[in-house]
């Protein structure tokens, strides 16, 4: 009996020299790694974040079984996000602020036998925001991307409204969503394996420049997105860090439902026309698909949105009594 617990004791004392053996030589990896106009920065926490031309990714970094750094992007978890809030002022219909629908060719609808184009097909000199107002509520929202190729699982997503008739919904196009990316660990640096030369060379994180540090500091304290069960933001949809209507200077207004600074608020400010200003708060609850599948649907010949350079209009859609 005691020689096999000498034995199980030996065998867990080589295991816990092994991790710590491998857990140092992968904090050896931290660091920044540059090649070409891509930086790869190697992060304590096993994460990573690569900055490319206007192109920022994130994830977490692990050393597989071959030896090889992996870099494991976080891809979002829905094409479609929704958040939602009630907005007392107003008293028919929705209004919904669509985000990134001009990506791709994307599709709205309370009835599936019936979506419309969120764009004309030949849209272009895009704006921000894009706001339609819905003059009948209706108790579902369907939304829609055209498949091109048969990896593309499901393409219909469905909300319920419940409570709400204030929306802000983004869509997250296909190139948006990652594989992970494999490099080869060499004395000299890592090195991608796909390619057979270019070893990019370590440098330490202490070495970065104060710019680049801020960088980090602000990739890191944004990109807990799909942990934020709601946002805040302005009249004109900036988003603000969430703590923000913790500070002192904010109260809550059941009659807006919103979150006012009591310093700064003025109900004659057209508030609208200032992307900044912080005087008047809304909270967003995200809300979750109700149904997700793969389905053909009924695409109509309108937008709701027409936009063409030089000239934006919005299309004027009529929903019928039941608001379809």
């Amino acid at each position: 009996m005691k020689n096999k617990m000498k034995k199980v004791l030996l065998t867990l004392s080589l295991v816990m020299m092994f991790l710590s053996s491998c857990s140092q030589n992968n904090q050896k990896l931290i660091g920044v790694y540059a090649q070409d106009n891509t930086r790869y920065y190697i992060l304590p926490d096993s994460k990573f974040i690569i900055v490319a031309y206007a192109t920022i990714i994130y994830g977490k970094w692990e050393v597989d079984d071959k030896n090889h750094l992996v870099l494991i992007p976080h891809n979002p978890e829905h094409r479609f996000i929704m958040y939602a809030r009630s907005n007392p002022n107003i008293k028919d219909g929705y209004k919904i602020m669509f985000q990134g629908f001009e990506d791709d060719e994307t599709f709205m609808g309370n009835e599936i036998t019936k979506m419309y184009s969120v764009f004309n097909s030949d849209a272009g000199c895009f704006s921000f925001p894009y706001i339609y107002k819905f003059n009948k509520k209706n108790e579902l929202i369907n939304l829609g991307y055209s498949v091109y190729d048969e990896s593309q699982q499901n393409n219909l997503y469905s909300f319920l409204t419940t409570n709400y008739n204030d929306f802000i919904l983004s869509y997250i196009r296909k190139s948006q969503f990652y594989k992970p990316f494999y490099f080869k660990i060499l004395k000299q640096g890592i090195q991608n394996i796909d390619r057979d030369k270019d070893i990019t060379i370590k440098k330490t994180l202490e070495s970065l420049s104060d710019e680049d540090k801020k960088m980090i500091k602000d990739i890191n304290a944004s990109i807990k997105e799909d942990a934020i069960k709601c946002i805040v933001v302005n009249p004109s949809y900036k988003v603000f860090e969430n703590n923000i209507i913790n500070q002192k200077e904010y109260v809550f207004d059941g009659k807006e439902n919103a979150y006012i600074n009591k310093l700064n608020h003025n109900k004659n400010n057209n508030r609208f026309e200032d992307y900044n200003d912080s005087s008047i708060i809304y909270k967003y609850d995200k809300i979750e698909p109700q149904a997700i599948k793969k389905s053909s649907f009924k695409k109509t010949s309108q937008s709701l949105f027409h936009v063409v350079c030089e000239n934006v209009k919005v299309d004027t859609i009529k929903f019928d009594k039941k608001g379809r």
